[in-house]
């Protein structure tokens, strides 16, 4: 099997959420550093279901790179539409070098229209934002890796860019796709990405998207082993089964990232270990954690007793 590594999803964690406090999510990033967690990840969005008060993602990102020394620091995942690609590759390569080359550069094409609309970004249909993220791909790929880039794509031109620093990663930070889409979005990972990420997924169905990506890696000549795969879920632990049950039962969707995410890992912790390897098994080999739904007392036991049978 592959070997795992943890990373910790800092969403809207109760701790800070709603008091905007930036000592509360630097001080639960530093903690994931010294607790062991292989990465961290922030979402890249303006507001959300639970109100408009959510740091900008770069910004934040930065400053927690300045914060820690050895976690890796990722997108979960950048909105490609939010930002143009040759600015997008320019932050990133910035702040690759600033962290000593801690950055997982995680993008998406973009799909929360009521966001774009509120904030005046235009929603273009699904075929043209998944042809924009192609395009931005690999512009900021041969960006990253170009002495002088020209491009000359249908939505995003160059000419003789010449581009520097390069990021502190060679040949580039790895960069993580986040696909559900089979026909398309999945094609375009197994062409393009270095990473695949996805969440909420029950052992089936992440079974099934990853015989599909196999089949476009396939055709493309790709071995699928080349290609990291992420999965986030939330986890609900106590060392008490019945009481990690209770508290799915406390928890309303909405404080979930704004998903139902009907697939969790509950339980006990030799049942958490259980269940993550049924995923181990399918090939993932980040598995993220909503950290929304944990205090630090369950943070601290998933480290101390669910991590290590996975080292």
């Amino acid at each position: 099997m592959n070997k795992l590594k943890f990373g910790a999803c800092l969403n809207l964690v109760p701790e800070f959420v709603k008091k905007h406090d930036w000592k509360g999510l630097k001080r639960i990033v530093t903690e994931c550093e010294r607790l062991g967690y292989d990465s961290i990840c922030v979402m890249d969005h303006f507001g959300w279901d639970t109100g408009p008060d959510i740091f900008e993602c770069w910004t934040k990102l930065s400053a927690l790179a300045a914060s820690t020394s050895k976690i890796r620091l990722g997108t979960l995942v950048l909105c490609n539409s939010y930002r143009y690609p040759s600015l997008l590759a320019k932050m990133a390569a910035t702040l690759d070098v600033i962290s000593n080359g801690r950055l997982d550069f995680g993008i998406g094409a973009g799909w929360r229209q009521i966001e774009y609309e509120a904030f005046g970004v235009p929603f273009s249909p699904p075929k043209v934002r998944v042809a924009q993220l192609r395009e931005a791909v690999t512009l900021i790929r041969k960006l990253w890796t170009e002495e002088k880039t020209s491009f000359n794509g249908k939505y995003y031109q160059l000419h003789d860019a010449e581009f520097g620093p390069k990021p502190m990663q060679r040949p580039n930070p790895p960069i993580w796709i986040g696909a559900y889409g089979e026909k398309v979005m999945l094609k375009i990972v197994a062409e393009l990405a270095d990473g695949w990420n996805i969440v909420d997924n029950t052992p089936e169905q992440y079974a099934h998207k990853v015989e599909v990506l196999k089949k476009h890696c396939t055709s493309v000549k790709r071995d699928i082993n080349e290609i990291m795969r992420s999965l986030l879920l939330p986890v609900i632990i106590d060392r008490n089964s019945e009481k990690a049950r209770k508290k799915v039962q406390q928890i309303k969707p909405p404080q979930i990232s704004g998903n139902s995410f009907k697939t969790r890992i509950v339980g006990n912790p030799d049942e958490c270990i259980q269940k993550i390897k049924e995923y181990q098994k399918l090939g993932i080999t980040h598995f993220l954690i909503e950290l929304e739904t944990m205090t630090t007392e369950e943070r601290r036991l998933f480290v101390e007793e669910v991590i290590p049978a996975f080292k």
